[in-house]
């Protein structure tokens, strides 16, 4: 079975079931909580969300893929 992608407004649906909350205070919410990840991450720091992941900036070294001909 193929997994569906859901996309932002499929999550801000799924949020507004559980918590009763209006759909425009959830993008809100959701944009805020972006940039706020966002802005932590500019700085250097790395996030730790509890129960989801962690985020990490990392470099990498650069490289040029070509197209086969």
């Amino acid at each position: 079975m193929k997994n569906k992608t859901l996309t932002s407004i499929d999550l801000l649906r799924k949020a507004k079931e559980r918590s009763g909350l209006s759909q425009e205070i959830l993008r809100q919410s959701l944009r805020a909580l972006l940039g706020a990840i966002s802005e932590v991450m500019d700085d250097g720091n790395n996030i730790a969300l509890d129960n989801f992941g962690s985020f990490e900036l990392r470099t990498v070294k650069e490289h040029i893929v070509t197209p086969p001909p």
